[in-house]
């Protein structure tokens, strides 16, 4: 990635090495701005907890490692954090290969319009407003075999239910060249992922009359999506409490990527 040079922002990569590798960094990331931190950890819910944690930024930006940013789109997140004392976090639009619609109007995060869904690198955080209890689930996301997809939607539901404030602003802030995970070919564990959502979102009734609705918008077979989003519609019962937060007791059931 080309990271603009900016005065007041650094960027943080965190950097999943489980097997304890030997890591050589690349020229472009060593820089003063750029710092990079190991974690064992597996998953990308882990793997966000670990850059929030080694974070020292005031605005936090989350980000993934294939965006293309420019100086004014990221001082815009800034002006609208400083124009907005009142908001713990917000997010914002991306551009790019999915052709994802967003309204063109801002709007209190806590009652999202129908159609509106979050993409994880579109959220900034107040870095003083973000409660230590307050993370991503260890269990939801690319390389977790139960729920491979929706970290975003919970970790922004369970800062919502914590009280924090949040707000939409229809803004472009980055690029995404090609297609995001959820735009590709929907794998089993992110289609559990998908029913674990609906179920934590609206409820039992509705939830699951959502999933049969969502079947035909899902990147698989129509039988594949109804089971294994099913499935994690009723995994999400015994994984995680009514706010969304992670029961300490889980399925230890190996829960593995083969089709039916």
């Amino acid at each position: 990635m080309d990271l603009p040079r900016i005065n007041n922002v650094s960027y943080l990569v965190s950097l999943q090495n489980p097997y304890k590798e030997a890591i050589v960094i690349p020229q472009n990331l060593r820089r003063c701005d750029i710092r990079v931190c190991e974690t064992a950890s597996i998953g990308l819910g882990r793997n966000r907890n670990n850059s929030i944690i080694n974070s020292i930024g005031d605005i936090l930006l989350i980000a993934d490692d294939d965006l293309v940013y420019t100086e004014e789109r990221l001082l815009s997140v800034m002006r609208v954090f400083e124009s907005h004392p009142e908001l713990d976090f917000a997010t914002f639009r991306y551009e790019g290969g999915d052709n994802k619609h967003y309204p063109d109007f801002e709007f209190d995060l806590a009652v999202e319009p129908k159609g509106y869904y979050i993409t994880s690198f579109e959220i900034a955080l107040r870095r003083k407003s973000l409660l230590e209890s307050l993370k991503f689930s260890d269990i939801i996301g690319v390389g977790n075999n139960v729920f491979g997809a929706g970290e975003e939607n919970l970790f922004v539901y369970r800062i919502i239910r914590a009280g924090m404030k949040g707000r939409f602003f229809p803004l472009t802030i980055v690029h995404h060249p090609g297609l995001t995970t959820g735009c590709r070919q929907a794998s089993l564990s992110s289609l559990r992922g998908q029913g674990n959502w609906l179920r934590l979102r609206y409820g039992t009734i509705m939830g699951y009359l959502r999933l049969i609705r969502d079947i035909p918008r899902r990147n698989a077979p129509w039988y594949k999506s109804f089971f294994f989003m099913t499935q994690g519609f009723i995994l999400s019962y015994y994984y995680f409490t009514k706010d969304g937060i992670d029961k300490q007791k889980k399925i230890t059931r190996h829960l593995d990527e083969q089709s039916l």
